[in-house]
């Protein structure tokens, strides 16, 4: 099974990811922060992330610290933010991101996903 890893710190949009992607099929892990988020990465290897920029704990360059090793790893990456200005250089220049603006409509998520990892259970 593809597995997810959502980082979103409201709790509300994180519950809505993990209902969303595990009715599709996949295997989602949540996490709330930066931190938590560079731990589930290593330790779950996700197929790809779906990554909020605003965090209360970190500005959007730490965020790019963080997904910069993801990037260059060749794993997906969803910028999903009400920021989308402050990633569109970082979408640019890779070929494996997409940016949404929030809130993203359920069915352009979906297919963005499968666009990147093809069925869950493949």
């Amino acid at each position: 099974m593809k597995k997810i890893l959502t980082v979103e710190d409201d709790i509300e949009t994180s519950r809505y990811y993990r209902a969303l992607f595990t009715a599709a099929g996949y295997d989602v892990i949540s996490v709330g922060d930066i931190e938590s988020a560079r731990r589930a990465f290593h330790c779950s290897g996700p197929d790809l992330v779906i990554l909020d920029v605003g965090f209360p704990s970190g500005d959007v360059e730490e965020v790019y610290m963080m997904t910069r090793k993801i990037l260059y790893g060749g794993k997906p990456v969803i910028f999903v933010t009400g920021l989308p200005d402050k990633v569109e250089r970082i979408r640019l220049a890779c070929p494996n991101v997409r940016l949404f603006a929030k809130p993203v409509p359920a069915e352009a998520l979906l297919a963005c996903v499968a666009d990147f990892l093809g069925s869950p259970s493949a």
